[in-house]
């Protein structure tokens, strides 16, 4: 089964706007599937992007 990264072990990475990008992690993670640990991984990141965007450029939420 493969491992599933806790959010200590993120890196964070320059996005030129990373709402599309947390926004595609929503998408694929509700869409479910089979792989749930993916989708589990996926969710994890768009609460930090989302945490982060409203800490550090409230702007690119609304």
């Amino acid at each position: 089964m493969p491992r599933v990264p806790a959010v200590a072990e993120l890196v964070a990475v320059g996005v030129l706007n990373a709402l599309p990008f947390t926004s595609s992690s929503l998408r694929i993670a509700a869409a479910g599937g089979a792989d749930q640990a993916k989708a589990l991984k996926d969710r994890a990141l768009a609460a930090v992007l989302i945490e982060v965007l409203a800490r550090d450029r409230p702007d690119d939420l609304a």
